[in-house]
């Protein structure tokens, strides 16, 4: 599979017949914390996590390596600061969306040597060897981490909700089917943080 790369140097999968790009990882720390208009959102974020979420006590574990606790504000933020200079903006899949855009990536193939010659960062193929060896992906689906991911934020109209299955080191109280499941976050999610939640972005092509 041919990629694309954002501004971060982080990759990002083309869905056909779907006209979209979409990042095949859910958006990592190293990426949230390079946008300087969320610096002090950034450190608000990881010290709320730290102290919320039971899975922050293994280092170890994958899910670390993405960014969650983040408020719908956030993410808006994030988008356009992404999207800056570009001809088409990021933007949040829908709840509806969401589960069909991973359907794309069903019978792709992983070729490491081809994946890993595509990516010059050093960061994004410690990332990607460490996806390769803790869940040893065939495809990839499997290396996008829809399942055993994070659970990630998904617009439903004017609404934010949830979608994705954590693995149970990550969390145990969503856990669900990915395809059916809607995860409805707390009451005052906009302003209240949740260690749950983190999210990826699409981009029209």
């Amino acid at each position: 599979m041919y990629l694309y790369f954002d501004r971060t140097g982080y990759p990002m999968v083309p869905l056909k017949n779907r006209g979209y790009l979409m990042h095949l990882f859910p958006i990592t720390r190293n990426q949230f914390a390079q946008c300087e208009a969320l610096q002090q959102n950034y450190e608000s974020a990881c010290e709320s996590v730290t102290k919320a979420a039971p899975h922050v006590q293994k280092k170890e574990l994958l899910e670390n390596q993405f960014m969650t606790g983040v408020l719908p504000s956030e993410v808006e933020t994030f988008c356009e600061w992404l999207g800056e200079d570009q001809e088409n903006n990021f933007r949040i899949p829908s709840t509806h969306q969401w589960p069909d855009l991973f359907t794309v990536l069903f019978g792709e193939q992983i070729d490491e040597m081809t994946l890993f010659d595509q990516c010059e960062s050093e960061e994004v193929q410690k990332l990607i060897q460490y996806v390769l060896k803790e869940r040893s992906p065939l495809t990839y689906l499997d290396l996008s981490l829809k399942t055993s991911g994070i659970v990630e934020w998904v617009k439903k109209g004017m609404l934010w909700r949830g979608r994705g299955q954590p693995r149970f080191e990550f969390s145990r109280t969503a856990f669900g089917n990915p395809d059916r499941r809607e995860i409805i976050p707390v009451d005052g999610y906009r302003h209240k943080r949740s260690f749950l939640f983190g999210f990826r972005l699409i981009q029209p092509y």
